[in-house]
């Protein structure tokens, strides 16, 4: 079910339009939120969340976000469909934004012609008989900067929803982020699906 993809995408730079977006939001943070712990805010297309722990649900769209430490980093997810920036703020504590943009986001995965079929990285797998409501189908790879990226599809093929989560093998702990987006309006944002993949790859966000 997992499939091993290493070094497939040189370093991904990050699109100026989406840099902008960050520096506004932690500006907006810094200014409007000094004795709040956590929190987020929303704007139409676009979803922005800033906490040491983050679950956001927005549109059907779920948010994780890990506290990082040390200089500013900034990790890009499959498609440039989540930025994920640590830095630490000028009261000396880390702090991690993620960025969702819900009005460009490519789905790893295609339903077609009664088939579901794996096409993220240019890959075209059949994996209908792999998900369900109970299972997923689990790709991984390492991106220039050393990322691991866990692809996760599950769900009705029809109706499939999808994550993707972000991992840091020199970091302790390694999670950085991830997202999921629901196959359906109104679904679950804890579906057995997903779950089960989160329980098998160990990842921390209930």
């Amino acid at each position: 079910m997992q499939k091993r993809f290493q070094e497939v995408y040189e370093q991904i730079q990050m699109p100026e339009e989406c840099s902008r977006r960050i520096e506004q939001a932690m500006q907006r943070k810094r200014a409007g939120a000094a004795g709040s712990a956590t929190g987020y805010r929303w704007k139409p297309g676009l979803a922005v969340a800033l906490a040491a722990v983050l679950c956001l649900l927005a549109a059907d769209i779920t948010v994780y976000a890990c506290t990082g430490r040390g200089i500013i980093n900034r990790f890009v997810s499959f498609a440039g469909n989540a930025i994920f920036t640590e830095e630490i703020g000028e009261d000396g504590n880390a702090v991690s934004t993620a960025v969702l943009d819900t009005s460009n986001e490519t789905a790893p995965a295609e339903f077609k012609d009664g088939h579901l079929w794996f096409t993220a990285n240019g890959e075209h797998i059949d994996i209908t008989s792999q998900v369900s409501d109970a299972t997923a189908y689990i790709y991984d790879y390492k991106d220039g900067q050393g990322i691991t990226h866990y692809l996760i599809v599950g769900g009705a093929p029809e109706t499939f929803g999808y994550a993707e989560f972000l991992y840091d093998e020199t970091k302790q702990p390694g999670w950085i982020g991830g997202y999921f987006t629901a196959g359906k309006v109104g679904e679950t944002i804890n579906p057995v699906w997903l779950e089960s993949a989160k329980k098998e790859l160990g990842i921390p966000w209930p």
